[in-house]
């Protein structure tokens, strides 16, 4: 049999190098770095319950209103030791009582993110993000396993768009500097080494500046409008990272 020769469209230039090069730079992803206490919560989710109620140090101020939420439901304000162990801390708070991890979930969703209303509007804006090909992490100063821990009691519906495998705290980084917030640039960048850009969305840029040096080493842009140790992401906050992606 005779097979006849592979028709190219006119329009199809012979070398596709090019072509295959703007299409794969079409497909990259831009990586979504938010940091978790006063970024994607509301309050210190770490200052208050590894600080306070587990390290008996009441002199944050988000501990003292996290007392006042932990009387109303019934909780312990203090684990009676002192716990070094973010994780220890949710252990000793969830099985103070038969109904623990009940009141612990509504004290999570409503004290430290804010409410339903909240949550449903960084879930929207996730997927929304998810939907054009960027994908999400976080990386804490806090710990890691906790945070992963607390999403998948109190959070599910955040899952799918932050899973264990994206969620890392400056702890596990390999790369020796000093400041936290270039750890966390350094490790954005090892978790998803083929993304655009990296955008970093934290409070503490409000305080911390990132040289341009640092920036251009880990192909990163950063989001500095929020406040720090304030009210974390708002819906105008989703929308101005959404146009820094767009823009990347």
């Amino acid at each position: 049999l005779c097979c006849s020769p592979a028709r190219i469209s006119p329009a199809m230039p012979q070398d596709r190098r090019a072509l295959r090069a703007a299409l794969t730079a079409q497909r990259r992803k831009v990586l979504i770095g938010l940091d978790f206490d006063c970024t994607l919560t509301v309050k210190h989710f770490y200052k208050a319950v590894a600080w306070g109620f587990g390290g008996g140090n009441p002199g944050h101020p988000h501990y003292a209103e996290m007392a006042e939420e932990l009387s109303k439901l019934e909780l312990p304000k203090t684990a009676g030791e002192y716990l070094e162990d973010l994780v220890a801390c949710l252990d000793c708070l969830i099985t103070s009582k038969p109904d623990g991890e009940a009141a612990f979930r509504e004290l999570f969703r409503n004290f430290f993110l804010g409410g339903d209303e909240r949550i449903k509007l960084i879930t929207e804006w996730m997927k929304a993000e998810t939907g054009k090909g960027n994908v999400f992490a976080v990386v804490t100063a806090g710990q890691a396993s906790a945070v992963t821990y607390v999403l998948q009691l109190a959070v599910p519906e955040w899952i799918p768009y932050l899973p264990s495998g994206r969620v890392w705290d400056s702890q596990q980084s390999r790369h020796a500097v000093g400041a936290v917030i270039l750890h966390k640039l350094m490790i954005l960048r090892d978790i998803c080494p083929d993304a655009k850009v990296v955008v970093l969305v934290d409070d503490a840029l409000a305080k911390e500046d990132v040289s341009p040096q640092w920036l251009g080493a880990t192909g990163a842009v950063c989001y500095n409008g929020l406040k720090y140790e304030d009210c974390g992401l708002t819906a105008e906050h989703c929308e101005k990272v959404s146009e820094l992606v767009a823009a990347a």
